[in-house]
């Protein structure tokens, strides 16, 4: 349940990255110093889907690093509960729904599968809550743009 669940009322889900200041960087970690679950897996272990093109070598290189610097922080962008507050923001102040029931109907199908989650309890991995990690995330994006947006118009018009 740890990656099911919003702050403030539960804790999220252990970081890929040991945050503990007292244990020696690289104790009982992999060759990628990583020791939690990951949000993106950052390498290719499969020889038959390996890059063949040489010219292509650099973007898997960008895309793996992409991937390094997310899950550094997979506490917070592996944590599906945490994404549920901004769909809520969203449609409450964008959609103007301000009815229990039409919010409970529009995140029936999030909220039942972070049900099924802590019922069942797989493990808190972000692969898990991907879509509300990328409805959440995307939201976020919309609203800070938004926001962006009208202090742009408002600074305009002053």
């Amino acid at each position: 349940s740890l990656g099911a669940l919003p702050p403030p009322f539960f804790p999220g889900p252990q970081n890929q990255v040991d945050q503990n200041i007292d244990n020696p960087v690289g104790l009982d970690v992999n060759t990628a110093l990583q020791k939690g679950p990951e949000l993106l897996h950052p390498s290719i272990d499969e020889p038959t889907v390996a890059v063949k093109v040489k010219f292509l070598l650099p973007l898997q290189a960008l895309a793996q690093s992409m991937a390094f610097v997310v899950n550094q922080a997979s506490w917070f962008w592996a944590w599906g509960g945490l994404w549920l507050w901004p769909i809520l923001f969203f449609y409450i102040s964008v959609l103007k729904l301000t009815k229990f029931t039409q919010i409970a109907i529009l995140l029936l199908p999030l909220l039942l599968l972070h049900s099924v989650y802590v019922i069942l309890g797989p493990a808190p991995l972000g692969r898990y809550y991907m879509s509300t990690i990328l409805v959440g995330f995307s939201l976020t994006i919309s609203l800070f743009y938004s926001w962006v947006e009208k202090v742009r118009k408002s600074e305009q018009s002053n």
